[in-house]
């Protein structure tokens, strides 16, 4: 806890997004990846299994596109490469990301009280290509003097 003086001291506070300020709701995800596993005709915990594979390359930018992502997860299922199949499951994921985001309570009022301050507020995340208008969807992206995504 930051009492009295030592708070003069802070010069900025940099925030994870991700089960920091914002989460996606853990229903809808599992509902999605069912969705996605059954259009590729998979088991869901197989597909979920393999999706898991590319995390870190995406949070990386090794794989950077979401359709990227897909076609590595066919290709290692062994499902034929199709474009449409592609871009149907990287719709889903697109949806799930834009839709089933949500900030925690009070995530806006704390960044409002801090941007009152003379701290410089920054975003440094571990995510993918795939979450790049999640601050706008959010309207949060304008309270971060600096936004450092992993993937770029």
């Amino acid at each position: 806890m930051i009492i009295g003086s030592e708070w003069k001291m802070l010069r900025a506070i940099l925030f994870d997004l991700y089960d920091t300020l914002a989460y996606i709701d853990i229903e809808d995800y599992r509902r999605t990846k069912q969705q996605m596993a059954a259009v590729a005709g998979v088991p869901t915990d197989v597909f979920i299994h393999q999706w898991k594979q590319y995390t870190q390359s995406s949070a990386q930018g090794q794989v950077l596109t979401t359709e990227e992502r897909v076609a590595r997860v066919l290709q290692d299922l062994r499902i034929n490469l199709q474009l449409p199949l592609i871009y149907q499951l990287s719709k889903l994921e697109a949806d799930l990301q834009e839709q089933s985001v949500h900030l925690f309570p009070g995530t806006k009022e704390v960044l409002t009280y801090i941007s009152g301050t003379n701290l410089k507020l920054g975003l440094v995340t571990n995510t993918s290509l795939a979450t790049s208008r999640v601050l706008e969807i959010l309207s949060i992206e304008s309270f971060f003097d600096v936004r450092v995504f992993s993937y770029s």
